[in-house]
């Protein structure tokens, strides 16, 4: 099972606006950003979640494994979370 189309962002305004706007935090792993959804509509009561992987992490392979595992965490423990926030995870080189 996947994310549904409505829990992604996708476009790099959304990306832009959590990360210029929200709030962040940083572990060593992992950077969280998140700002409140003001929008309305049928998803609006679910966050939204968008990875960000660079280069800096590795070749296209490790990006990609990496952005599988976090969704795969998203789907399955994201529940919890709070409800209506966009939310920017950027995982950390270590």
């Amino acid at each position: 099972m996947q994310l549904k189309r409505h829990q992604t962002m996708k476009r790099a305004s959304e990306f832009a606006m959590v990360r210029a706007q929200g709030s962040s935090a940083a572990g060593r792993f992992l950077v969280l950003s998140t700002l409140p959804y003001s929008g309305e509509g049928a998803g609006a009561k679910e966050s939204r979640f968008g990875i960000i992987t660079t280069k800096r992490l590795g070749h296209a392979v490790v990006r990609n494994l990496l952005r599988r595992r976090i969704r795969e965490i998203l789907r399955a423990h994201g529940e919890p979370l709070r409800q209506g926030h966009y939310v920017v995870l950027i995982p950390r080189h270590t």
